[in-house]
Order: C-alpha cells, then sequence, then structure tokens
C-alpha cells in the first residue's frame, strides 16, 4: 500500500516537471523590443542559441536540474519515513538514510551543475578566441 501510493507522487511530480515547459515555451522572447533597440546600439544579441554547444549544454542542465529534483524527493521520503515511523527504530534509521543519500545525491548534482556551466563558459571562450588559448582551429 506504502510503495504503491509513493509511486503514485513520483508520477505525478514526473508528469508535472515533464509537461510544465510547455506553457514556458509559449511566452513571447522579445515583448519589450529589447532585442532590437541593443541591436540599434551595437550590442551583439547572438548568445549562441543555434549551435550544437548550446542545445549539448541546456540538456545537461536540465538532466542535472533533473537529477536535483529527484534528490529532493529521495530527501522528502526519508523525512516522511522517519516522521511516521512511531517509535520504530528501524524505520527511523532508514529514513534518516534516505536524508542522508538524498543530501550526497543533491551535493553531486550541484557539483556537476557547476562544473558544466565552467567548462560550459571555458569551451564558449576558447570559441570565441582559440588563438588566445594557443590552439589553432
Amino acid at each position: 500500500m506504502f510503495s504503491k501510493r509513493v509511486t503514485n507522487i513520483i508520477a505525478f511530480i514526473a508528469l508535472v516537471v515533464l509537461l510544465s515547459p510547455m506553457a514556458v515555451l509559449a511566452a513571447n522572447p522579445d515583448p519589450f523590443g529589447l532585442d532590437s533597440s541593443a541591436t540599434t546600439l551595437g550590442i551583439n544579441t547572438n548568445t549562441y542559441e543555434g549551435s550544437l554547444q548550446a542545445k549539448v549544454v541546456g540538456i545537461v542542465m536540465w538532466a542535472m536540474g533533473f537529477i536535483g529534483l529527484i534528490a529532493i524527493v529521495v530527501m522528502l521520503i526519508g523525512g516522511v519515513t522517519w516522521m511516521t515511523a512511531g517509535g520504530n527504530d528501524e524505520k527511523v534509521k532508514k529514513g534518516r538514510m534516505w536524508i542522508i543519500n538524498g543530501a550526497i545525491g543533491l551535493v553531486i548534482a550541484l557539483l556537476a551543475y557547476g562544473i558544466a556551466i565552467f567548462v560550459e563558459s571555458t569551451t564558449v571562450d576558447l570559441l570565441a578566441d582559440p588563438d588566445a588559448a594557443g590552439y589553432n582551429f
């Protein structure tokens, strides 16, 4: 009974997470015309949106965010297990381990996210000016 309820909750959360970006994609990307104003002022508005690198980085960022969400859900399951232990030491230990494992997963996800941002910014600088790094593409 408990596992079926947890499975339904996780399935509901996954469904919400997967369907929520659809509403965001319907937004107007430039509602105030700032891109045309920036172009008039001579500011470059090209942000590598169409490149393969930007798409790969976007996928990696989404994956890290999803892993972080899973880690938070694991911590919440551990908290619920601990709170509903009712004095049972085995359930308290089980809940504590869920929380610890979720926290470790969250730290790993945050570190991976930071590493991905660092690699992305380094490769953008390298692609923008390869001679500065000593490489000749």
